[in-house]
């Protein structure tokens, strides 16, 4: 099976498209490792409030350009955290995004603080795909994995 990890949701400017061949989008439920930003790196924890934002581009390696969803049916949902094991904590929530249809596909997610800086960030995964683009993003719990260093 074809996957094209890290895109779901519809087409995008960012991205061509193969000649002849169907792109597969990824489908849910998803999940996603979630790498610390140097600010994070920097802080001696995991903060209590955290919220979850989809983004149709990628952050840089300093945790800066990217770019997340917008719209007025699109807002950033709270995420629990708990320990995972030695290197990961991860959500013990289930969440859902459920989007009306856009152009540009979701390839990562990113954990905002409550001050909106942007602490964690890693591409979708999943392991299922179809050739027509999903707007429906579960995440269900222990799927999202924080990487603590």
């Amino acid at each position: 099976m074809s996957h094209t990890y890290g895109m779901a949701g519809g087409p995008s400017q960012h991205l061509s498209l193969p000649k002849g061949r169907p792109v597969h989008y990824l489908q849910g439920p998803f999940s996603a490792v979630l790498a610390p930003t140097p600010r994070q790196r920097l802080s001696t924890g995991i903060l209590d409030q955290l919220v979850l934002g989809l983004f149709t581009r990628c952050p840089d390696l300093d945790g800066n350009a990217y770019e997340e969803l917008s719209g007025a049916e699109y807002a950033r949902q709270p995420l629990h955290v708990t320990t995972f094991n030695s290197d990961f904590h991860a959500n013990r929530n289930g969440l859902l995004f459920d989007l009306p249809p856009a152009d540009d596909p979701i390839t990562h997610v990113g954990l905002f603080g409550a001050t909106g800086d942007l602490l964690f960030y890693g591409r979708l995964e999943s392991s299922s795909s179809s050739t027509a683009p999903t707007r429906r993003f579960e995440f269900r719990p222990f799927a999202l994995k924080l990487k603590r260093r």
